[in-house]
């Protein structure tokens, strides 16, 4: 705990100066590949700064230039093995995953199964070959390795505190927990003697509510019984005033009633009205069949004259058609037949006559459309006049 208090400086891990933040594979390692010895030092190699600025300044520069991993199945020789400076052995080894195909095909046979065959079978694992490619060499340098007491004891250092505090944290956690349930024991203690208080209270008061409700129910029940008793006395006394006088009155109410009435009276309200009413119905009826009568002649001639009207103008739109349209048609006909005759070959009469046809269709159908509004129009006038002197006559008539 004292060293760890002295060297603060050391005891964060972020400090540490061979931590790297972000992404690591930015920063690839510097390797030497395929290097040799007898190469030009001029040569531009990617070397570390502090190795460049020494070789800059004419120092000494000891560079171990690694070999290049043998293929997978080579016997490892005891050339391959490199020395570094600081006394370590670098051995080549082979870390990629491989798996061979075994092409050989077993005679196999089934002869039972309970259940599917392939239920419980793993999955099959990916077909990844041996490598037949060179592998590159790793190459360690002296200033790329870590010092244990500067960088790794004050992360154990941080852990032994971080596992202390937890420690006492859970001690201390522990020792709340305990507090927290005696005191919750107290607490469930007092409540329940609060709930049995309550309860003891709510009973009192449930006997009090039934209590007060049966009084008032009785007190109800005496109210109606006295209220009844009264309007039974005075219904009686009311009986018997309203029958007294009853016997002397009742020729009286008769009479008033209509009970005894007048014979002449009756004579004329039963043989003398009668015989009025039904003749005024009779001649009542005869004037409806007259007036239904003289409604019919005047539908009928209105109808007649209307087919009149409707088959005058029939003709007249026959007769103003013969003459619009036969002349048109023979003109237009003529003309469009000649440009097309000019137009088309003999060979392509189908075609022109299809033409002719729709040509014809549309100027029939122009004229048509002019002279079927011209006859309406005519007809309507013509129509209107005619209801105009029908509604005249009938005005006349009525």
């Amino acid at each position: 705990m004292a060293c760890c208090r002295q060297n603060n400086k050391a005891a964060y891990i972020y400090a540490s100066l061979p931590v790297v933040r972000g992404n690591g594979g930015a920063n690839p390692v510097v390797t030497l590949i395929d290097g040799n010895e007898e190469d030009d030092a001029g040569r531009n190699l990617s070397l570390p700064r502090s190795v460049k600025r020494r070789w800059k300044d004419g120092k000494s520069v000891e560079i171990n230039l690694l070999r290049t991993r043998p293929k997978f199945g080579d016997a490892p020789s005891t050339d391959d093995r490199v020395v570094e400076a600081n006394g370590r052995i670098s051995i080549p080894t082979q870390t990629g995953l491989y798996l061979f195909e075994i092409s050989d095909v077993v005679e196999t046979d089934d002869y039972g199964i309970q259940t599917e065959q392939f239920i419980d079978r793993p999955i099959t694992p990916v077909i990844e070959f041996a490598k037949t490619g060179i592998d590159i060499a790793i190459q360690t340098e002296p200033w790329e390795l870590f010092d244990f007491y500067t960088e790794a004891v004050p992360m154990l250092e941080v852990l032994l505190n971080r596992i202390m505090e937890q420690s006492l944290m859970e001690v201390m956690e522990e020792e709340e927990l305990a507090e927290i349930r005696a005191k919750q024991a107290a607490f469930e203690e007092v409540r329940d003697a609060e709930l049995a208080e309550v309860e003891r209270l709510e009973e009192l008061n449930r006997r009090r509510r039934e209590e007060q409700k049966r009084r008032r129910q009785e007190a109800e029940y005496e109210a109606l019984m006295r209220r009844q008793t009264a309007e039974k006395i005075a219904a009686r006394s009311f009986i018997k005033a309203y029958l007294e006088p009853l016997l002397p009155n009742t020729f009286e109410m008769l009479a008033v009633r209509g009970f005894f009435y007048d014979d002449v009276r009756l004579e004329l309200e039963v043989n003398l009205m009668d015989g009025i009413v039904e003749k005024a119905l009779h001649l009542h009826s005869l004037e409806l069949r007259g007036r239904i009568a003289v409604d019919g002649i005047i539908r009928e001639a209105v109808r007649q004259r209307h087919t009149a009207y409707r088959e005058l103008g029939r003709e007249l739109i026959i007769e103003a058609m013969m003459e619009r349209v036969v002349p048109a048609l023979r003109t237009r006909v003529a003309v469009d037949f000649i440009e097309r005759m000019v137009d088309f070959s003999i060979d392509r009469l189908e075609v022109a006559a299809a033409a002719w046809k729709r040509v014809l269709k549309n100027v029939t159908n122009a004229i048509l459309d002019e002279i079927v509004n011209a006859a309406v129009e005519d007809t309507m006038s013509r129509v209107d006049e005619t209801n105009a002197a029908g509604a005249n006559f009938m005005n006349d008539i009525l």
